[in-house]
């Protein structure tokens, strides 16, 4: 691969690596795993490390109207909304108070 092939590619790359961590410290704590392997190999992509990044924008695309949304009163209980398919048994967690 020649030189200005890996540059682009390792710019694009890195760019969309940023991109995703944005999203999973902001919006989408679900994809911080898959963050944490994309950016393993940011010094150094091949164009299969970017079909995975784009699986996983894809994966955000598709998902986009699925969430859990949080709502505080003065009451001390945490109330949530669930807009998913939501298995019989779940287990809510959080480490704010």
């Amino acid at each position: 691969m020649s030189s200005s092939v890996c540059d682009k590619l390792c710019l694009q790359y890195q760019y969309l690596g940023g991109s995703l961590n944005w999203l999973a410290h902001t919006t989408h704590p679900d994809i911080s795993t898959v963050v944490c392997l994309v950016a393993q190999h940011q010094s150094n992509p091949s164009p299969g490390h970017l079909d995975a990044a784009f699986y996983v924008v894809n994966y955000l695309s598709h998902t986009k109207t699925l969430g859990i949304y949080f709502k505080s009163s003065k009451r001390p209980n945490l109330e949530s909304f669930f807009h998913f398919p939501v298995p019989p048994k779940i287990l809510s967690m959080s480490d704010a108070i």
